[in-house]
């Protein structure tokens, strides 16, 4: 079954009903509006309007002013991260005999055919029995809001919804229990302890879309081949994430680069393989910036892949990555498998490694200045020039991403995945010591590596998907800091 959508009414479902709302100004979404299309959204749900309009056969308003209407409502959902894939208009009076004035469905297999939904496996939502009506007539699953006329509608025995709710974020908590019945999908997520994958763990277990499946290393050694074949049959997922691998910051990197390459390489190999083997059609490869030229042009897309030589330090790491993009790519060309590498910028977050050993720039920063306050240090000393840049992404906005993207069958290249913004070390560095607490000078070790001078994603393909990182600097940094204090505390 292809992606599935959500279709729903204007005036009185996303918008606070007006008598024939003719101007931008008028335009305001009904309270909690916003939050249930995020959710639809978050499903990997499709949403379409269709709204009945007859003051324009009737000469109250034009053209103009409906799309300058609709202009201002996409920029109000715009604003809360949503995206629309499709506004049909019937202009028509009712009593003109057109075939698209809802509850004829006229208007619905115009939006199904030309987004490529089935209209039986849709949702229909809206606050008039013609909505209703509607989604009866195709077969579709049908919810009444009592908001706009909906208090009215539901007085009515002829108006027979499927459901009856409150608002819009009602409507979308009964479509993901009616989601979850119908696709409730087994989901094998691989490195479920690290920090993507707990990020991901807590992101899926507030969904009851996914059954999410682990196993600790005693029960597969993602290194052999022969183990996670075996893992594989015996779990049967419908779909696989591999957030498992060797990570680290520069001193890492540059201290073990075979363990690096080797151990990257060997797992990505084993679980995208033994994933086809299993016939498994769905699964999230990891991806790194570092895969990009040191020398890129800003901000990092696409194209930019491949066009210069790697940052030294971090190339076994990121000649690995490519190898996972490109097994990806190749068995979605030779067996039609939806294998999608996402690309994240910098990831930090609650469930980051603080070994000094180990440790990317943020997490190191934190335990540093920690450390710096606990001993009373007057000053603190960090690697570089602090002039380098950095676009980093909280765990949990990463997770959201992926979510998005699992549901989604029209992304079939690797993707970006970023906050859209970047800072410098320095800059990095002054907030982390705010946060922690640390009132002492900040000096620079000029002979240590810098890295890669800046490495900022163009993330405008995800985003135009309605997806933005929620997740303040400042914030992230905050909530990584309380998650390393109590760690601290319980050790």
């Amino acid at each position: 079954m292809g992606r599935r959508f959500v279709v729903l009414d204007r005036d009185g479902t996303i918008l606070v009903e007006r008598h024939y709302l003719s101007e931008p100004s008028q335009v305001e979404l009904i309270t909690g509006a916003a939050e249930g299309l995020r959710q639809l959204q978050a499903m990997g749900l499709g949403l379409v309007v269709l709204t009945n309009q007859s003051a324009i056969g009737r000469g109250m308003f034009d053209q103009a002013a409906l799309e300058a209407i609709h202009r201002r409502m996409q920029e109000l959902l715009g604003a809360e991260g949503i995206r629309l894939d499709g506004v049909y208009v019937c202009p028509h009076r009712p009593d003109d005999g057109c075939a698209c004035r809802k509850p004829k469905t006229g208007l619905l297999e115009r939006a199904a055919r030309e987004l490529g939904f089935a209209m039986r496996e849709c949702f229909v939502i809206g606050d008039k029995a013609c909505d209703i009506d509607l989604g009866r007539g195709v077969g579709a699953t049908t919810v009444l809001v009592r908001t706009g006329y909906g208090a009215q509608a539901a007085e009515d025995p002829s108006v027979r919804a499927d459901y009856t709710v409150e608002d819009l974020r009602e409507a979308a908590q009964i479509i993901g229990r009616v989601q979850a019945v119908a696709e409730r999908a087994r989901l094998y997520l691989a490195g479920h302890t690290g920090l993507v994958g707990s990020a991901l763990r807590r992101r899926l277990a507030g969904q009851s879309r996914y059954e999410t499946v682990v196993a600790a290393r005693a029960e597969v050694d993602l290194l052999q081949q022969d183990a996670v074949e075996a893992w594989l049959a015996k779990s049967r997922p419908d779909a696989v994430i591999i957030a498992a691998g060797r990570v680290g910051g520069i001193l890492a990197n540059s201290r073990r680069p075979a363990e690096f390459i080797y151990e990257n390489l060997m797992i990505e190999a084993n679980l995208i393989h033994g994933a086809w083997k299993a016939g498994v059609k769905r699964l999230l490869n990891f991806g790194s910036s570092c895969m990009y030229p040191l020398a890129s042009p800003q901000p990092m897309g696409l194209e930019h892949l491949m066009t210069g030589p790697l940052e030294e330090t971090s190339e076994p790491y990121a000649m690995a990555k490519w190898a996972g993009l490109s097994l990806c790519e190749a068995y979605n060309r030779q067996y039609g498998t939806r294998y999608l590498t996402v690309i994240p910028a910098t990831v930090y977050g609650p469930g980051d490694s603080f070994d000094p050993d180990e440790a990317h720039v943020l997490s190191a920063l934190i335990r540093k200045f920690h450390e710096a306050v606990e001993g009373e240090s007057p000053d603190v000393t960090l690697w570089g020039t602090g002039r380098p840049r950095r676009e980093f992404l909280f765990a949990d906005d990463l997770a959201e991403a992926c979510e998005l993207l699992l549901g989604c069958d029209e992304v079939a290249r690797p993707i970006n995945v970023g906050s859209g913004t970047s800072r410098t070390i320095r800059e990095l560095a002054e907030i982390v010591a705010d946060v922690v607490g640390f009132r002492g000078a900040i000096r620079w070790d000029a002979s240590r590596p810098d890295g890669a001078p800046a490495k900022t994603l163009d993330a405008s393909a995800i985003q135009a998907m309605g997806w933005r990182a929620r997740t303040d600097l400042r914030d992230g940094i905050a909530q990584t800091y309380r998650w390393f204090l109590e760690q601290q505390n319980s050790s």
